[in-house]
């Protein structure tokens, strides 16, 4: 052997990937492919499995040998003297010094870009991949593994490191034996792709797959990897598992709701999907308030799963607080089937995770918070959160990838469908056209969709002008990829309610509507209000006013602004007073609340009083009053009643920097001609009468330009964030993204490009902490999962402007790690008082003062 043969041989055989604790190159990538084909064959991935056999019109199997070799070839970069001498700890680095090999200037040098660029030309000269497009493609699959990085610079290779490449390569290919394939559709199989690796990848890099022997048996490492993993996917709950396929029925889901009990429109849902041969992508559902979208669409998504092969499904909600509500009716419908639990993912849903895990990975930030047992985003099978969560899947998040691999092995359901304005509603469309491509089934829920936002979304799928009937309300709407949408009509006339509406011009007036709540309750002698406002801070002056005139009835304030664990207490509170269970609903009662009761919360209101909002959100208001059947209204409530607080001499104060001022003047325009309104009915009528533009009279039509002209800017404002249109010849993160220098936004709260999925003022986090607690954040080096849970239990967010001045003075703590993006203040009993006499305080009644 001579000395340049020799030299090789013993780099070869101290090649690293991980450092600490060490583990040889060819294992990790043999462990990585391995890992790889178990996600897809037993694991959580196997739906993907499944859509990348029906894409590239070949076997599981033959999906399966694809996933493990790229798994097996994806650090192929590492194999390089730039990679390899990085750590002067490892052997051989020695070898490479004491062999004074030449070390080119290590700054901009990207093992993923390299790597991608060498298999690209492997697979070519031994035409491993003979589809030149999908070659390339493939290739980018393997640079997309680590994202947000900066383009490495181009490196000179001479054949020493070639040939140690090609033995590298040439062994994994023989061992995975992959086949020269091509998808249909090229953004869809390498978004799977690139999913399936990334996860692979940080498993292989954590605590489970450290303490390896790493002895030169490939069988016994196989045999030991695949021993581990099972053990993972378990005890992590990644395991493939098909939803249950004998749930045909609307009650075999629903076992507390009798076949009796069932309202029209589940009814109409059970009759459409008894059908078992179609098989739509997209179901709309429209229905006024109280009739049971929400088990009808559970319905609807559990019959979408078992045709499509899902395996669980992610409930997209508008806020965190309506995410806690929906979380326990799902788990509750779970365990009636001895399911596994929902994870609930929201801002502080983490707050929940009991384990930590380590991962030797440059991304261990971002493998920590995907693979963490109850911070796994979109990849539990079964999840509720906010809509934000899934609208980064169609967004330049970073590993937003994830999330589209985690979307595809399930069932979404966007639930409050109305409740999104232009920008947010740009990025659901765009978020729409992946699931059609991707074959990922969305349940669509609303009581009040504006027919020309049900057009948009429509247009996702296919669709030809005409094909929808405006004046078909309650409805069931199927969406199919490859012909024109279904419609069917719900006869809900069981459930028709008229609202009498009483006009008052008091907005912007608390003491005033402290007086006139006063009068109404003394006119039905008991019962149970909520006065519904449209801003936090007229909440709050509204609260002091009423508590002050009527100290005797009970009185409870509900609004975003309170800790997170005082909300917790107060929703629980309303719910357990207003829900379902009538046995501890009060003689009295007023609720003074925001939009937080607005939508999903199923609270029941004798009387109502709401500020003037857009038609579509003031008739979810409505929703609230009169919910229940089976409740006992106080002896002077002959009627569900609304009273709509105007504005004089049009002046809407605060509501105009929430609600567009033409949708507010279209309301109360539409409302002067109605003394009542009959849900569902006019539903459908008065929406379309304020959306769509007509019998517009002059005083209008500045603020119709305007308004038009801030939904194009808006709409503008999320193309620059959202992934391009998913293309059949390209791979999105390469074509569509690299040329703009691989940009990425962040998906975590920090000060370079974060991505936004809502506009609006920038918020912070405040948590007035008492001193002890204050103490162990000042002194704590890292805050630990424990420390950062306690801190947050405290937190608030708010809009920045109006904090921003307290985030320079003394004693203010600038989160960091666990509590980045959060500002811890120091305050007993909530209350922080600085020098200059100013005062933040997070009042257990009023939540947060300034």
């Amino acid at each position: 052997m001579s000395g340049q043969e020799k030299l090789k041989s013993e780099i070869a055989e101290h090649l690293w990937a991980k450092s600490e604790p060490y583990k040889p190159l060819w294992m990790h990538l043999l462990e990585t492919g391995i890992i790889a084909q178990m996600l897809i064959s037993e694991g959580i991935f196997y739906p993907l499995a499944k859509e990348l056999s029906k894409n590239f019109g070949v076997s599981l199997d033959e999906i399966t040998d694809l996933a493990g070799y790229i798994g097996a070839v994806h650090d192929i970069g590492k194999c390089h003297v730039n990679f390899q001498i990085q750590t002067d700890t490892m052997k051989v680095a020695k070898i490479l010094t004491d062999n004074i090999i030449v070390v080119p200037d290590l700054r901009g040098f990207r093992h993923e870009q390299y790597g991608s660029e060498r298999l690209n030309d492997i697979w070519k000269k031994d035409a491993v991949f003979s589809n030149m497009r999908f070659r390339s493609r493939l290739a980018e699959v393997v640079r997309f593994h680590h994202q947000g990085k900066k383009k490495g610079v181009s490196v000179e290779t001479d054949d020493f490191w070639l040939d140690l490449q090609l033995e590298i390569e040439g062994k994994m290919r023989g061992w995975f034996k992959p086949p020269d394939i091509a998808p249909k559709h090229m953004d869809s199989a390498c978004m799977m792709l690139t999913g399936i690796l990334i996860v692979a990848d940080w498993i292989a890099s954590g605590e489970d797959f450290a303490e390896t022997d790493w002895h030169n048996d490939w069988n016994n490492i196989e045999k030991q990897t695949r021993e581990r993993m099972q053990v993972f996917l378990s005890k992590n709950n990644m395991q493939h598992k098909p939803v249950d396929k004998t749930i045909k029925k609307f009650t075999d889901l629903w076992q507390k709701i009798p076949q009796t009990g069932m309202r029209p429109l589940q009814k109409t849902v059970e009759s459409i999907f008894q059908c078992e041969e179609d098989m739509p992508l997209g179901v709309i559902i429209e229905a006024p308030m109280g009739c049971g979208k929400t088990e009808a669409g559970l319905y609807a998504a559990l019959r979408l799963a078992q045709r499509w092969g899902k395996e669980g499904f992610y409930v997209a909600l508008p806020t965190a607080a309506t995410s806690n509500q929906m979380y326990s009716r799902v788990n509750a419908m779970l365990g009636s089937l001895q399911d596994i639990q929902a994870k609930l993912m929201h801002g502080m849903a983490w707050l929940m995770d009991e384990e930590e895990s380590l991962y030797n990975t440059e991304d261990s930030l971002y493998a920590k918070l995907w693979t963490a047992p109850l911070r796994r985003g979109l990849l539990a099978p079964f999840a509720v959160g906010t809509v934000d969560q899934v609208m980064m899947s169609a967004m330049r998040t970073k590993y937003g990838v994830l999330r589209l691999a985690g979307l595809a092995q399930k069932v979404l359901i966007i639930d409050e469908l109305h409740a999104y304005d232009a920008y947010m509603s740009s990025i659901i469309e765009k978020l729409l056209k992946w699931c059609k491509v991707m074959h990922i089934p969305v349940v669509m829920l609303s009581a009040t969709l504006p027919y020309e936002k049900k057009v948009r979304y429509a247009e996702c799928y296919r669709y030809e002008d005409d094909s929808l009937d405006e004046e078909v309300y309650p409805a069931v709407t199927l969406l199919f990829a490859d012909k024109k949408p279904q419609q069917f009509f719900v006869d809900e006339k069981s459930r028709k309610m008229n609202v009498h509406v009483l006009r008052a011009p008091l907005l912007n007036s608390p003491d005033e509507i402290a007086d006139y709540l006063a009068q109404r309750l003394e006119a039905l002698g008991s019962g149970c209000f909520c006065t519904l406002v449209n801003t936090v801070k007229e909440a709050q002056l509204i609260y002091g006013a009423v508590k002050s005139r009527l100290p005797n009835i009970p009185t409870i304030l509900f609004h975003a602004r309170f800790s997170a664990d005082r909300r917790q207490e107060i929703e629980k509170e309303c719910l357990q007073l207003l829900g379902k269970d009538k046995t501890k609903r009060p003689e009295k009662l007023i609720v003074i609340a925001t939009q937080v009761v607005e939508q999903s919360l199923d609270l029941d209101f004798d009387e109502m009083i709401s500020d003037i909002c857009p038609i579509d959100l003031l008739l979810q208001r409505m929703g609230r009053i009169w919910r229940h059947d089976d409740t006992v209204r106080p002896l002077g409530c002959k009627e569900p009643c609304i009273t709509v607080l105007l504005p004089e001499d049009d002046k809407y104060g605060s509501t105009e920097a929430v609600y567009p001022r033409f949708l507010l003047q279209r309301t109360m325009r539409f409302l002067e001609e109605k003394d009542m309104i009959c849900l569902p009915d006019d539903i459908p009528k008065l929406v379309q009468k304020v959306y769509n533009g007509q019998e517009i009279n002059d005083e209008e039509l500045e603020e119709w330009l305007e308004y038009n002209t801030d939904n194009e800017l808006m709409e503008g404002q999320a193309v620059i964030q959202e992934l391009p249109n998913p293309s059949a010849k390209k791979f999105c993160l390469s074509d569509g993204m690299s040329k703009a220098g691989d940009l990425f936004f962040a998906d975590e709260d920090c000060d370079f490009l974060p991505a936004k999925t809502r506009l609006g003022e920038r918020s912070v986090g405040i948590a007035i902490v008492p001193r002890s607690l204050y103490q162990q954040v000042y002194e704590a080096k890292v805050v630990s999962k424990c420390l950062a849970r306690k801190v947050l239990g405290y937190s608030v967010n708010v809009p920045e402007k109006k904090i921003r001045s307290f985030l320079t003075k003394d004693g203010a703590i600038k989160g960091e790690g666990l509590l980045t993006g959060v500002w811890v203040f120091p305050g007993d009993e909530g209350i922080c008082q600085f020098a200059d006499g100013n005062v933040l305080e997070m009042n257990k009644e009023k939540g947060f003062l300034i």
